[in-house]
C-alpha cells in the first residue's frame, strides 16, 4: 500500500506528493505532481483538492491517472529511478550487485555440486553394473568350463566302457576260437583212431582168413 512520505514544491509552484510502494523486495519512490490551482480558486477548492490526493494515496489509487495530476512528471521520476536501480544494481562494487554476484556464485556452485553428485553416482551405478556383468561372465565361463570337464569326463568313461567291452568281446572270441580248437582236435583224434582201429581190424581179418586158407589145404 503506498505510504505518503512527503509533500514537496516543483519550480513551478506545483505540489508533489512523494509516495513509496513495496514492489517485492526492493523500495521505489513514486513523485506525482499536482497541477497548482488558479489564483481565484478559493481556500475550499484547495483544501479539498489536498484531501482528495491524500485520500487517493491512503486508498492505493494510482495517482498518475486521476484527473487533475500530471503524467509526464511521473513518468521522467519513474523512468529516473529506475535508471536509477538498474545502474546500481549493474555497479560490480554495490552491495546488491555483491549479493547477486554471491547468489549466482552459490547457485552455480550447487548445481556444479549437484552435476558432480549426479555423475559420481552415474559413474558409480555404472561400475557397479560393469562388476556385476564382470562377476556374471566369471561365473557363466566357470559354469562352462565345468560343463565341457563333465562333457569330457563322460566321453572319457563312455570310451572306457567302450574299450572294456571290446576287450571281454575279444576274450569271449578267443575263448570260442580256442574251444573249437579242441573239439577239432578230438574230433581228428576219433578220426585217427578209428582208422587204426579199421586198419586193425582189416589186418586181423586177412590173417585169420590166411590161417584158415592153410588149415583147408592141409
Amino acid at each position: 500500500m503506498p505510504v505518503v512520505d512527503d509533500l514537496e514544491e516543483s519550480d513551478d509552484g506545483a505540489a508533489r506528493a512523494v509516495t513509496s510502494y513495496v514492489d517485492g523486495r526492493n523500495y521505489v519512490d513514486l513523485r506525482w505532481s499536482l497541477q497548482p490551482l488558479s489564483a481565484d480558486a478559493s481556500f475550499d477548492d484547495a483544501s479539498q483538492s489536498a484531501a482528495d490526493l491524500l485520500e487517493r494515496i491512503s486508498q492505493g489509487t494510482d495517482i498518475a491517472t486521476a484527473p487533475g495530476l500530471s503524467n509526464e512528471t511521473t513518468t521522467t521520476d519513474n523512468n529516473q529511478r529506475e535508471e536509477e536501480s538498474t545502474t546500481a544494481k549493474d555497479r560490480p562494487d554495490s552491495k546488491g550487485a555483491a549479493q547477486v554476484v554471491r547468489r549466482r556464485r552459490r547457485a552455480q556452485a550447487a548445481t556444479a555440486s549437484t552435476d558432480y553428485e549426479f555423475i559420481e553416482k552415474r559413474w558409480r551405478h555404472e561400475r557397479s553394473l560393469k562388476e556385476r556383468e564382470h562377476a556374471l561372465e566369471m561365473k557363466r565361463l566357470a559354469a562352462e568350463k565345468l560343463r565341457i570337464k563333465r562333457k569330457q569326463e563322460r566321453s572319457e568313461k563312455r570310451r572306457e566302457l567302450k574299450r572294456d567291452r571290446t576287450e571281454r568281446e575279444l576274450k569271449l572270441r578267443e575263448r570260442e576260437i580256442e574251444t573249437r580248437e579242441r573239439q577239432l582236435q578230438a574230433q581228428l583224434d576219433e578220426a585217427s583212431q578209428g582208422e587204426q582201429l579199421s586198419r586193425f581190424h582189416k589186418a586181423t581179418q586177412y590173417a585169420i582168413l590166411k590161417i584158415v586158407e592153410m588149415i583147408c589145404d592141409k
